[in-house]
């Protein structure tokens, strides 16, 4: 702290415009932990206005001013950091529900990505069902086509050689040799349409 009790009279005093007035001050400086941080003034138009006792009064009032200064500083920080947090905080939510809601989205995209594949695998192992059978039915048709074939291709000479013997039996025509030879066509014939019979039997079994 310094006293001046006449600042005329003293050569620390700076005069300056709009200080002439002041014949008397006290100048105690505020200190924050040992920082430098401003000057608690006080002065009077009187001369010899202050002492040394009164100066340590404003002394121990700087202290505590700068005390009350330095918690009032702390305190706007604190604020200050409490609204940047909030601040931070609110920003944090937004994000998370941001991120949670793309997730989400993400997800049910997934989910019917995998529904998508899993129905076209489906469709896909149908066709592929489908074409198989559809191969083993062309076999099938394929294998069967001869014995059929051979069947009715018996079947229809048969009965072409039964309506010639009739014909020659309704004439009266008919001889012996006819009849043994129309007995012979009927025997190759039905033994053919029996063997072919049962070649499709046999297909039809092997395809169950």
């Amino acid at each position: 702290v310094i006293v001046l009790p006449d600042t005329h009279a003293d050569v620390r005093w700076f005069k300056d415009i709009g200080n002439d007035y002041i014949r008397s001050w006290i100048g105690a400086a505020l200190l924050v932990k040992g920082v430098f941080i401003g000057v608690l003034n006080v002065d009077s138009a009187a001369v010899n206005a202050y002492n040394d006792e009164l100066g340590e009064t404003v002394a121990a009032f700087a202290n505590q001013a700068a005390i009350a200064i330095e918690n009032a500083r702390m305190f706007t920080e604190l604020k200050n950091a409490e609204e940047s947090l909030r601040t931070l905080n609110e920003d944090l939510e937004r994000r998370v529900e941001t991120r949670t809601l793309e997730l989400q989205q993400a997800n049910a995209a997934l989910k019917e990505s995998f529904e998508t594949l899993q129905k076209t695998s489906e469709q896909l192992l149908l066709r592929e069902k489908m074409s198989a059978l559809g191969e083993l039915v062309a076999g099938f048709t394929h294998e069967m086509k001869t014995p059929i074939g051979v069947g009715l291709q018996a079947s229809s000479h048969l009965e072409e050689k039964t309506r010639e013997l009739e014909q020659h039996y309704r004439a009266g025509g008919m001889k012996r040799s006819a009849l043994e030879h129309y007995l012979k066509t009927a025997s190759e014939s039905t033994k053919m349409i029996l063997v072919n019979l049962q070649r499709a039997s046999e297909q039809i079994e092997s395809f169950k």
